[in-house]
């Protein structure tokens, strides 16, 4: 049991600690029918075993949501106090309203940090500056939309590329792309 509890609390991704917390109580399960507890037992494996793992699932796995990792960059995603604004911020306006999520914004200092928040699944899209040389290995994971480019750097947008977000964001994407309201966002 220790080690189950351990495991639950030392999780980054909100699924792998309720799958921590299911097996912490069918471990409580099995211990209260050895201790011919079976009462305690049967409302242990109602409510920790499934009740409580469903009801977890469904709040952290709400379709809803998107939730956006950024670095702030000149003309393209910019934070003036408690409001945004730029190109790329507008794009997602208009994506999240097409597709009736709320948008839920997290701002970064460093690509890195966001980009361990984007493998973790604590955010859905990452949008930030990257040097162009490491490129190529993030595509192996991920849909690389380069907003804006320079010798040294890009900016992008990341996207994990599996997943029902991932294929809205690409049509998407492309229909901007093809209706040509993409066209001013590379220039400064």
């Amino acid at each position: 049991m220790v080690f189950f509890s351990v495991y639950t609390v030392t999780r980054t991704k909100p699924l792998d600690a309720v799958f921590g917390r299911t097996a912490l109580s069918t471990v409580a399960v099995l211990l209260f029918v050895l201790a011919s507890a079976f009462d305690v037992a049967i409302v242990e494996a109602l409510l920790g075993v499934f009740l409580s793992p469903f009801l977890y699932i469904t709040v952290f796995k709400r379709v809803g949501t998107v939730r956006v990792g950024f670095i702030p960059t000149e003309g393209l995603f910019e934070k003036h106090a408690e409001r945004y604004s730029g190109k790329v911020y507008e794009i997602l306006i208009k994506f999240v309203k097409e597709y009736k999520y709320e948008l839920q914004l997290v701002e970064y200092e460093d690509f890195e940090e966001m980009c361990r928040a984007l493998r973790e699944d604590y955010i859905s899209i990452a949008f930030g500056p990257v040097e162009t040389s490491i490129l190529p290995e993030l595509q192996k994971n991920f849909l690389i939309f380069q907003m804006r480019s320079f010798e040294e750097k890009s900016q992008v947008m990341l996207i994990e590329k599996s997943g029902e977000l991932s294929d809205r964001f690409f049509s998407f994407y492309e229909r901007l792309s093809d209706s040509g309201a993409l066209k001013d966002l590379g220039k400064k």
